[in-house]
């Protein structure tokens, strides 16, 4: 299937709730997109008529759900001719379901010799797709139009995926010594302005990796600042001035763009996106230090770096910490309502020091819903109490009342903040759609940096 320059996300009012749906059940921001479709499906059309090629693509279909939503791990948002749509909240399940599928095909194939093999491309791609609570279906489809693009550079049996969804997975990888993984470097892909690095993972039991055959890697731009740095050193060499050495950490690649140390200091990496090695532009001191980057306002990536005097080349490996966050969704009625929700927060989380800390804080929000008015202006009432008591901080605690038209078409968005804990801050978001409130008690990142 040939991918539109920009593919639209055009969902169905079922598909539209069924992704809703998941997002909530599963307490994400952030999905990872699979995309996949059947190679040479247009030219099997083609030779084989409609009849022949509908039966393959109805057992294709039934496979790749069957796998893709087994114990919910994902959820099949839509088919779009031989292609499959699908998202996940845990990148590894991703993997491992994209796996799985190439896997099953192998023996699928094995089993239907008067069909055709069919072979599948699936590109992945993980990224935030809600704002305040809300799914925001432009950011989604830029993550769809990034996964249905590494798709696109696959070949059949084959699996691409970007540095987040590796990145992600990257733990779980190494703890299955049956699959392979390795990056093909930096693409440049249609309709996206920034180099794509693509990673591929493969079952080394079936098939070996190889890079994009329709595209080439981006080239490696003169590293000029390693070079200066030679010749400086050289220079010190020159003058016997070896007594000292500062402390300096390159990574390599894959890296994240935007990272934090101590104290959420930003630090800036020299070189350009597409360098396999680039130096961290920042005074470190030797001994331990953490880096870790937001990848939504709520979840974090940590690793912790142990740095010696002189040149440190290193590739951390990061792991992933979310904040949590209790959800409340009435109706107001005639007749007043009230729904609580309690519970006992325990996460880790980066602190104002930039350490990797442990949190506990018992939660408690509730909400009282009614509707009022006249038959001719009918309004919502909905009466919030909320109270936070962090271990060994004052307690977080208040109420409000939000009242709105009952006929408004469309959704009134609030965001209040409450008060912070460290780096974090507490928020209280609301979304009213005619008699319907969408209550969140979020903690995010803000840090006070500089």
């Amino acid at each position: 299937m040939n991918q539109p320059s920009n593919l639209p996300v055009e969902l169905s009012g079922q598909e539209n709730n069924s992704l809703r749906d998941y997002i909530t059940s599963h307490h994400t921001t952030v999905l990872t997109v699979m995309f996949t479709d059947i190679k040479g499906y247009t030219e099997l059309t083609e030779s084989k008529g409609e009849a022949y090629v509908d039966a393959i693509r109805k057992a294709h279909d039934q496979l790749l759900t069957g796998i893709i939503e087994h114990k919910q791990a994902g959820l099949v948002v839509k088919h779009i001719g031989d292609a499959v749509m699908a998202v996940f909240a845990d990148p590894s399940l991703a993997v491992e379901r994209a796996v799985q599928i190439q896997q099953q095909l192998v023996t699928f194939n094995q089993q239907h010799s008067e069909w055709d093999d069919i072979e599948v491309r699936i590109g992945l791609h993980m990224g935030q797709v809600t704002v305040e609570g809300e799914l925001t279906f432009d950011i989604f489809g830029r993550h769809v139009n990034r996964a249905a693009r590494l798709e696109s550079l696959a070949d059949g049996g084959q699996i691409y995926m970007s540095y987040t969804v590796f990145d992600s997975a990257r733990s779980w990888l190494k703890h299955h010594d049956t699959l392979g993984w390795q990056s093909h470097g930096r693409f440049g892909l249609k309709g996206i302005s920034e180099p794509v690095e693509v990673f591929e993972v493969w079952d080394t039991r079936l098939r070996n990796s190889a890079a994009p055959r329709n595209a080439s890697a981006l080239r490696q731009r003169p590293k000029f600042l390693y070079l200066a740095a030679a010749a400086i050193a050289g220079i010190a060499l020159t003058l016997g001035i070896s007594a000292f050495k500062a402390t300096e950490l390159r990574l390599k690649a894959p890296y994240p763009e935007t990272l934090y140390t101590d104290n959420w200091q930003p630090l800036t990496l020299e070189g350009s996106s597409a360098d396999a090695e680039r130096r961290v532009a920042h005074a470190f001191s030797p001994g331990e230090h953490p880096l870790y980057y937001l990848i939504s306002e709520n979840t974090v990536r940590h690793s912790t770096v142990r740095l010696q005097r002189g040149d440190n080349l290193l590739q951390p490996e990061f792991s992933n910490h979310k904040l949590p966050a209790l959800y409340i969704r009435q109706q107001a009625r005639a007749q007043a309502e009230e729904t609580l929700r309690e519970a006992r927060w325990q996460y880790r989380a980066i602190s104002p020091q930039g350490q990797l800390n442990n949190y506990q804080a018992d939660a408690r929000l509730s909400i009282t819903s009614e509707t009022g008015g006249t038959a001719d202006s009918p309004f919502a009432r909905h009466r919030i109490h909320w109270q936070i008591r962090p271990d060994g901080l004052e307690p977080i605690r208040g109420e409000r009342t939000l009242e709105h038209p009952v006929g408004k078409s469309g959704a009134t968005r609030q965001q209040q903040e409450l008060g912070r804990i460290g780096s974090q801050t507490l928020l209280l978001k609301s979304t009213l759609i005619g008699p319907y409130i969408q209550l969140r008690l979020d903690l995010e990142y803000r840090p006070k940096t500089g």
